[in-house]
């Protein structure tokens, strides 16, 4: 499928339109796009601490890598927190704040176009989590 910004997200499974009628056609289709984006959402989220955050961050649609990102950063400050100790707090905001560094090179960098409005959206959603944290 694709995002009106000409993103792609491949689905999960074919879906085949051959002798039924479009309403169940359609359910199917609706469905495949909510599993298919899901299993990007996964993906994204187990590929986010195999590579750096600034190659993570280009290598997914948009939308799956805006919402991925908070996922990791919920699951961060969650463990942040549970340790009690204020200096784990300070340790991961200089942790988004190289984060959101890497982010501010990466946009100065040539990238597509859509790339670019990701990265962008990413450094406004990373400037308030890191003034929350």
């Amino acid at each position: 499928m694709y995002s009106a910004e000409k993103e792609q997200v491949q689905f999960v499974k074919h879906v085949d339109p051959v002798k039924k009628n479009v309403e169940d056609w359609m359910g199917e289709l609706e469905s495949m796009m909510c599993q298919s984006i899901r299993q990007s959402m996964i993906n994204a989220v187990e590929d986010y601490p195999k590579r750096e955050r600034t190659e993570w961050c280009v290598s997914h649609a948009g939308q799956v890598v805006l919402n991925g990102s908070q996922i990791v950063w919920t699951t961060d400050v969650e463990k942040a927190l549970k340790t009690n100790s204020l200096d784990a707090v300070k340790e991961y905001w200089e942790v988004l704040n190289q984060y959101l560094l890497g982010l501010v090179e990466l946009v100065r960098t040539k990238l597509a176009k859509q790339a670019k409005v990701t990265v962008n959206a990413l450094i406004v959603i990373d400037v308030h989590a890191k003034d929350i944290v």
